[in-house]
């Protein structure tokens, strides 16, 4: 027969032994959900990198395209200044007709007589 002590010190060397098999093998997964999370995070950086090239040259193809038709306009009111005076009049004269008909008429007191 054994005695108690040895008894329990095999039993406890077996319980480290399988709470360190256990650490172990939680931190392998924990290291390869860390690669997964690692390669996500470069793909999204990488999605987001494009997009903001993107943007990028969006703009500066819209800025380029606002600039061209800005120097289209400018030219078309120097050949003809009076067409563009009568389209700004017509236009103002259109929103300011719009705005008014927008603004709720106030109601009239009635007074008794």
């Amino acid at each position: 027969m054994t005695s108690p002590s040895l008894e329990s010190a095999t039993t406890s060397l077996s319980a480290i032994r399988d709470r360190a098999s256990d650490a172990m093998r939680q931190a392998g997964h924990v290291a390869a959900e860390a690669r997964l999370l690692q390669g996500i995070a470069a793909d999204a950086f990488e999605d987001v990198r494009r997009l903001a090239q993107a943007s990028v040259q969006t703009v500066k193809v819209a800025s380029q395209r606002a600039i061209e038709m800005s120097d289209e306009l400018r030219d078309r009111i120097r050949e003809r200044p009076l067409t563009a005076l009568a389209i700004t009049l017509g236009v103002g004269v259109s929103l300011g007709i719009l705005y008014a008909n927008s603004r709720p008429v106030p109601a009239r007191r009635v007074t008794g007589v």
